[in-house]
Protein backbone atom coordinates (compact mmCIF):
# COMPACT_ATOMS: atom_id res chain seq x y z
CA UNK A 1 0.00 0.00 0.00
CA UNK A 2 1.32 3.55 -1.00
CA UNK A 3 2.13 6.35 1.44
CA UNK A 4 -0.72 8.99 1.35
CA UNK A 5 1.60 11.90 1.22
CA UNK A 6 3.83 10.12 -1.39
CA UNK A 7 2.60 10.67 -5.53
CA UNK A 8 4.16 8.81 -8.54
CA UNK A 9 6.20 11.89 -9.55
CA UNK A 10 8.86 10.48 -7.07
CA UNK A 11 10.22 11.84 -3.98
CA UNK A 12 11.85 15.87 -4.32
CA UNK A 13 8.54 17.17 -5.01
CA UNK A 14 7.33 15.84 -2.32
CA UNK A 15 9.65 17.04 0.10
CA UNK A 16 9.12 20.49 -1.36
CA UNK A 17 5.64 20.45 -0.65
CA UNK A 18 6.04 19.79 2.71
CA UNK A 19 8.66 22.86 3.12
CA UNK A 20 6.15 24.86 1.86
CA UNK A 21 2.99 23.30 4.14
CA UNK A 22 5.29 23.90 7.18
CA UNK A 23 6.13 27.05 6.37
CA UNK A 24 2.79 28.57 5.52
CA UNK A 25 2.34 26.74 9.16
CA UNK A 26 5.07 28.58 10.78
CA UNK A 27 3.92 31.68 9.08
CA UNK A 28 0.64 31.60 9.95
CA UNK A 29 1.08 30.82 13.65
CA UNK A 30 3.30 33.56 14.06
CA UNK A 31 0.85 35.68 12.57
CA UNK A 32 -1.88 34.27 14.81
CA UNK A 33 0.96 34.62 18.16
CA UNK A 34 1.58 38.10 16.59
CA UNK A 35 -2.18 39.56 16.10
CA UNK A 36 -2.95 37.95 19.79
CA UNK A 37 0.33 39.62 21.16
CA UNK A 38 -1.05 43.00 19.08
CA UNK A 39 -5.00 42.34 20.55
CA UNK A 40 -3.39 41.30 24.49
CA UNK A 41 -1.35 44.49 24.21
CA UNK A 42 -4.74 46.52 22.91
CA UNK A 43 -6.66 45.17 25.94
CA UNK A 44 -4.16 45.69 28.39
CA UNK A 45 -3.76 49.28 27.06
CA UNK A 46 -7.39 49.59 26.77
CA UNK A 47 -7.42 48.24 31.03
CA UNK A 48 -4.63 50.30 32.04
CA UNK A 49 -6.38 53.42 30.38
CA UNK A 50 -9.52 52.50 32.07
CA UNK A 51 -7.99 51.71 35.15
CA UNK A 52 -6.03 55.16 35.20
CA UNK A 53 -9.50 56.95 33.56
CA UNK A 54 -11.38 55.20 36.74
CA UNK A 55 -8.30 55.90 39.11
CA UNK A 56 -8.22 59.56 37.45
CA UNK A 57 -12.05 59.34 38.49
CA UNK A 58 -11.72 58.35 41.91
CA UNK A 59 -9.01 60.87 42.59
CA UNK A 60 -11.37 63.71 40.86
CA UNK A 61 -14.33 62.45 43.19
CA UNK A 62 -12.26 62.15 46.00
CA UNK A 63 -10.70 65.55 45.41
CA UNK A 64 -14.45 67.19 44.82
CA UNK A 65 -15.89 65.40 47.76
CA UNK A 66 -12.59 66.99 49.64
CA UNK A 67 -13.31 70.41 48.53
CA UNK A 68 -17.42 69.86 49.29
CA UNK A 69 -16.59 69.27 53.23
CA UNK A 70 -13.75 71.55 53.29
CA UNK A 71 -16.50 74.44 51.62
CA UNK A 72 -19.28 72.58 54.20
CA UNK A 73 -16.88 73.09 57.07
CA UNK A 74 -15.39 76.65 56.17
CA UNK A 75 -19.60 77.15 55.94
CA UNK A 76 -20.58 75.96 58.80
CA UNK A 77 -17.17 77.97 60.70
CA UNK A 78 -18.58 80.94 59.30
CA UNK A 79 -22.32 79.83 60.49
CA UNK A 80 -21.18 79.36 64.14
CA UNK A 81 -18.66 82.41 63.96
CA UNK A 82 -21.24 84.43 63.09
CA UNK A 83 -23.57 83.20 65.84
CA UNK A 84 -21.38 83.06 68.21
CA UNK A 85 -20.60 86.89 66.96
CA UNK A 86 -24.53 87.66 67.03
CA UNK A 87 -24.47 86.33 70.37
CA UNK A 88 -21.91 88.28 71.71
CA UNK A 89 -22.80 91.80 70.37
CA UNK A 90 -26.17 90.85 71.40
CA UNK A 91 -24.88 89.95 74.84
CA UNK A 92 -22.87 93.40 74.67
CA UNK A 93 -25.68 95.25 74.02
CA UNK A 94 -27.62 93.49 76.67
CA UNK A 95 -25.10 94.16 78.92
CA UNK A 96 -24.63 97.78 77.55
CA UNK A 97 -28.04 98.44 77.93
CA UNK A 98 -27.95 97.05 81.93
CA UNK A 99 -24.75 99.55 82.46
CA UNK A 100 -26.32 102.71 81.04
CA UNK A 101 -29.97 101.73 83.07
CA UNK A 102 -27.61 101.49 86.10
CA UNK A 103 -25.63 104.70 85.55
CA UNK A 104 -28.62 106.40 84.63
CA UNK A 105 -29.91 105.34 88.01
CA UNK A 106 -26.69 105.71 90.17
CA UNK A 107 -26.87 109.24 88.25
CA UNK A 108 -30.45 109.83 89.37
CA UNK A 109 -29.89 108.77 92.88
CA UNK A 110 -26.78 111.11 92.98
CA UNK A 111 -28.83 113.85 91.74
CA UNK A 112 -31.48 113.31 94.15
CA UNK A 113 -28.74 113.04 97.27
CA UNK A 114 -27.40 115.99 95.97
CA UNK A 115 -30.18 117.79 95.64
CA UNK A 116 -31.91 117.46 98.72
CA UNK A 117 -28.33 118.00 100.24
CA UNK A 118 -28.54 121.19 98.43
CA UNK A 119 -32.18 121.83 99.66
CA UNK A 120 -30.89 120.55 103.18
CA UNK A 121 -28.37 123.07 103.40
CA UNK A 122 -30.35 125.82 101.94
CA UNK A 123 -33.00 125.43 104.12
CA UNK A 124 -30.46 125.40 106.98
CA UNK A 125 -29.04 128.30 105.72
CA UNK A 126 -32.10 130.06 105.82
CA UNK A 127 -32.94 128.68 109.52
CA UNK A 128 -29.97 130.67 110.53
CA UNK A 129 -30.24 133.68 108.45
CA UNK A 130 -33.71 133.70 110.12
CA UNK A 131 -32.31 132.95 113.68
CA UNK A 132 -29.83 135.89 113.41
CA UNK A 133 -32.57 138.12 111.55
CA UNK A 134 -34.75 137.27 114.50
CA UNK A 135 -31.86 137.83 117.02
CA UNK A 136 -30.93 140.55 115.54
CA UNK A 137 -34.57 142.35 115.60
CA UNK A 138 -35.04 141.17 119.09
CA UNK A 139 -31.64 142.47 120.45
CA UNK A 140 -32.68 145.81 118.36
CA UNK A 141 -36.18 146.08 119.77
CA UNK A 142 -34.84 145.04 123.64
CA UNK A 143 -32.45 147.49 122.64
CA UNK A 144 -34.92 150.05 121.83
CA UNK A 145 -37.12 149.26 124.18
CA UNK A 146 -34.38 150.06 126.86
CA UNK A 147 -33.85 153.22 125.29
CA UNK A 148 -37.17 154.42 125.25
CA UNK A 149 -37.43 153.15 129.29
CA UNK A 150 -34.85 155.23 130.01
CA UNK A 151 -36.04 157.85 127.97
CA UNK A 152 -39.45 157.27 129.73
CA UNK A 153 -37.55 157.39 133.18
CA UNK A 154 -35.43 160.68 132.40
CA UNK A 155 -38.64 161.95 131.05
CA UNK A 156 -40.17 161.10 134.54
CA UNK A 157 -37.43 162.17 136.40
CA UNK A 158 -37.66 165.48 134.08
CA UNK A 159 -41.16 166.16 135.32
CA UNK A 160 -40.79 164.91 139.26
CA UNK A 161 -38.19 166.82 139.43
CA UNK A 162 -39.93 170.41 137.76
CA UNK A 163 -42.98 169.22 139.66
CA UNK A 164 -40.62 169.24 142.62
CA UNK A 165 -39.13 172.01 142.06
CA UNK A 166 -42.53 174.25 141.17
CA UNK A 167 -43.97 173.10 144.52
CA UNK A 168 -41.07 174.35 146.16
CA UNK A 169 -40.75 177.19 144.94
CA UNK A 170 -44.70 177.77 145.59
CA UNK A 171 -44.08 176.99 149.20
CA UNK A 172 -41.42 179.11 149.61
CA UNK A 173 -43.55 181.90 148.25
CA UNK A 174 -46.22 181.77 150.40
CA UNK A 175 -44.54 181.74 153.34
CA UNK A 176 -42.35 184.61 152.29
CA UNK A 177 -46.08 186.18 152.07
CA UNK A 178 -47.22 185.23 155.58
CA UNK A 179 -43.85 186.70 156.65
Amino acid sequence: MPHPLRTSGGGASNSGGRRNVSFIFIITLIFIITITLIITLIIIIIIIISLNIIITLIIIIIIITLIINIIIIIIITLIIIIITLNTIITLNIIITLIITIIITIIFIITFIIILMITLITIIIITLIITIITLIFIITINFIILLLMITLITIILIIIITLIFIIITIIIIRVRHKTH
